[in-house]
């Protein structure tokens, strides 16, 4: 049993020093790209964890195409890093400026305390400010000299992997979509880039394990990704490498495949080496992956609404439709949003839904339906208990209709001439 569940029980400190003595480095793209984003001594240390492996290093050609394709909008964006840091100062500058003269007005303030702590502050800005020029001073020019890429280019000449052929690509796209729609990691969590951008994991990864498989080698990967699709999160902490991963690489390749993540790569290179190791750097590390994490978190939806119908119910009164709805990630509750057909005249309508269609280990659900005056219905979806909805497709179903606002319209109504009620006539007079 041991044996069959090699790939699970992990690898033991022997065989990691023997992998990391003997075996090949490889980067993703992202931990070359982020070259650019670190400070001095970050990048001075990761180049030196690198150098380390000499001539065992190798870059796949998918990683590679990656890093050129986006090498300028990386350096573009990390020089407008500084320019948000001194208007950020300026804004600060401003508000304290407010804040002073506000001060000034209160005619109780003590003038002497005033003036000593406008000298501080305005001290502390200062020298903010000269710390953000000096930084951007000493930052390379890079598109217009750039030793970074130098070294890369060197590091990797030689050593780079085959691009796929027309005929390997026909292959990659269809099991990279069959992949894609299983769960399979890693990539999975990519299926919103455009094109075959999408497959970029996932062609990294099977690059990999052929190059492992083909040169009989255990491979070290360091990458900065961090998503659920390459790590396996248990109540929000990181375990270690997706299961799946490790595998699939063992059978695929019949080799170990180490997985690390930046930061950590950088600890133990450093350990191996004898170096010093700068916790600043660790930090940097760290703060460059939560500034990528939160920008992808905030740009990608949970929720995507792969098609509707509504059609017409029981008259013009009533409405009822299907809503197919995928979840790309683990969510407690969810809104999906719909048009309703036609989109005028639902003001006051009454709406209903329930979830008729979901992954098998999905939580039961309460559903919500609400009815906005521009003609949309919101579907609010919540997990009883304390379960997540998992990633896959669900199915709601949902009504709307106007047929009591419009009785309760005829009830409202002053009633007709015919049917008001008329005074009784006095006694013993005509009627």
């Amino acid at each position: 049993m041991r044996k069959t569940f090699d790939w699970y029980l992990g690898a033991g400190e022997d065989e990691i020093n023997a992998i990391w003595d003997g075996g090949l480095l490889t980067l993703d793209a992202n931990v070359l790209l982020d070259l650019y984003r670190y400070n001095a001594k970050t990048r001075e240390d990761i180049v030196k964890a690198v150098s380390f492996f000499g001539e065992r290093v190798w870059l796949p050609a998918q990683a590679a195409r990656e890093f050129i394709r986006n090498r300028n909008r990386v350096i573009v964006s990390a020089d407008k890093t500084f320019s948000d840091a001194n208007a950020a100062i300026d804004d600060l500058r401003k508000s304290y400026t407010t804040a002073r003269e506000k001060l000034r007005g209160y005619r109780l303030m003590p003038r002497e305390g005033l003036e000593e702590m406008s000298e501080k502050i305005e001290a502390a800005i200062d020298y903010a400010s000269e710390k953000v020029m000096a930084a951007q001073t000493a930052h390379p020019e890079y598109l217009k000299s750039d030793p970074l890429l130098d070294w890369i280019l060197t590091t990797f000449d030689g050593r780079l992997g085959a691009e796929p052929s027309q005929e390997e690509w026909v292959d990659i796209r269809k099991s990279g979509e069959s992949r894609m729609l299983a769960h399979v990691p890693p990539g999975y969590e990519d299926r919103e880039k455009d094109g075959d951008q999408k497959y970029g994991d996932y062609l990294m990864w099977r690059q990999i394990l052929e190059h492992a498989r083909t040169v009989k080698m255990p491979i070290i990967l360091v990458t900065s990704e961090r998503k659920e699709d390459w790590w396996e999160v248990q109540s929000g902490k990181t375990i270690g490498p997706r299961p799946e991963l490790l595998e699939e690489a063992a059978k695929v390749s019949g080799q170990r495949i180490l997985i690390y993540q930046t930061d950590r790569f950088l600890v133990h290179a450093l350990a191996k080496i004898g170096d010093q190791l700068d916790e600043s750097s660790v930090d940097d590390i760290r703060e460059v992956d939560a500034e990528r994490s939160s920008y992808r978190y905030a740009k990608s939806a949970a929720v995507r609404v792969t098609s509707s119908d509504t059609n017409t119910g029981s008259g013009p009164l009533e409405t009822l439709g299907t809503a197919r709805v995928e979840i790309l990630r683990p969510v407690r509750s969810f809104t999906a949003t719909v048009s309703l057909d036609p989109p005028s005249g639902w003001e006051e309508a009454e709406a209903s839904a329930g979830l008729v269609a979901k992954p098998a280990d999905a939580p039961d659900a309460r559903v919500v339906a609400r009815v906005s005056s521009s003609g949309k219905i919101a579907l609010h979806v919540h997990a009883l208990g304390s379960g997540q909805f998992p990633p896959g497709i669900y199915e709601i179903v949902y009504s709307a209709s106007i047929l009591n606002a419009v009785i309760r319209g005829f009830d409202e109504l002053p009633p007709l001439e015919d049917e008001r009620q008329t005074p009784n006539a006095p006694e013993g007079s005509e009627g």
